[in-house]
């Protein structure tokens, strides 16, 4: 697993990445809280003594990542790892993803971000559960190489199970988080902006600062600067024999950023996967940005996953957040 990207891009005063180099698997029915192993770059942050949470010591606007490496843990089985965030106990809304692995694909990769106001002593976690006994998240061990003086040495970073990463926003930054609790399936050939129901606003947990309220599935910024953009879908087939894939892209001002383009492929055997696309865009006050999908057929979206057991928050289809870092 490749660490954050993120770090680094915050000069902030609060900030921690841990990780995991254990393979894990969720208590089934009710999931567990993912156990960290080693801890990175930390400033303001404490670990949990049983070491499944963060403990804020500075309030504040958090940009939160944590990357899981799910995996069937046994050959010729199937399913899928749900996972989402737990502030102090409790399940967060609007932050749980799904990702599927099978005998073709037992190793991928799903990554879930969010923005959450954090108070002094509140102690964030990771969760997960898993559809099968056998499905969970994996270390591998770096392959070793012999040298010619007989030893072994590395060539190559482990493939770390989890990571976390946390970082504070500048009080007086430019930043949103809007998501949708809707399937939707974007327009033939032309695609369709992804749409956010105004109504759910208060449910989906949505942030805005300094941008005006999503409308139409467009944001219009308020404060020039650099923009980190991070957009999830869960990308999924509507129809049980369908397969196929989904495109998602940006658009400033109602034309296409050249390079923002990304795919994610969906069939009979992986219904649903996770679709993270992240960009860094200069944007001006008044310009417009939207997130625009489009499908290789009528049977693929993006879907909303309801009514799950044991507390799970429900999946939504899209989630995106923009903070402004220069």
């Amino acid at each position: 697993m490749i660490s954050s990207i993120f770090f680094g891009l915050f000069a902030e005063d609060a900030y921690i990445q841990l990780s995991g180099e254990i393979t894990q698997i969720p208590t089934p029915l009710t999931g567990s809280l993912i156990l960290s192993s080693s801890k990175g770059p930390v400033l303001n942050f404490d670990v949990t003594p049983n070491k499944d949470g963060i403990v804020c010591q500075v309030p504040g606007t958090y940009l939160v990542f944590a990357a899981l490496q799910p995996a069937t843990l046994s050959r010729g089985i199937s399913g899928y790892l749900d996972t989402w965030f737990v502030l102090n106990g409790t399940a967060i809304s609007s932050s749980n993803d799904r990702q599927y692995v099978d005998e073709n694909s037992r190793l991928t990769l799903i990554t879930n971000g969010t923005l959450i106001e954090l108070k002094k002593d509140d102690v964030l976690s990771t969760a997960f559960l898993s559809s099968r006994p056998n499905i969970g998240i994996k270390f591998i061990q770096s392959p070793l190489t012999s040298t010619p003086n007989g030893l072994d040495k590395p060539i190559q970073p482990s493939v770390t199970s989890y990571i976390l990463s946390a970082y504070k926003i500048g009080e007086e930054g430019a930043y949103a988080q809007f998501a949708s609790n809707k399937t939707q399936t974007p327009l033939p050939n032309t695609g369709s902006f992804i749409t956010v129901e105004s109504s759910a606003t208060p449910i989906l947990g949505n942030i805005i600062s300094n941008f005006s309220p999503p409308a139409n599935g467009i944001v219009t910024c308020q404060v020039s600067g650099v923009y980190l953009v991070s957009t999830g879908l869960q990308v999924s087939v509507l129809n049980d024999k369908a397969s196929g894939y989904l495109d998602c892209w940006y658009e400033l001002n109602s034309k296409p950023i050249p390079s923002s383009n990304s795919r994610e492929y969906v069939n009979q055997d992986s219904k649903t996967s996770l679709l993270v696309n992240t960009f860094l865009i200069k944007l001006d006050k008044g310009d417009q940005l939207g997130i625009k999908i489009a499908a290789s057929g009528p049977d693929i979206g993006i879907i909303c996953i309801q009514n799950l057991p044991y507390n799970e928050p429900e999946i939504l289809s899209f989630g995106a957040s923009l903070v402004k870092i220069n």
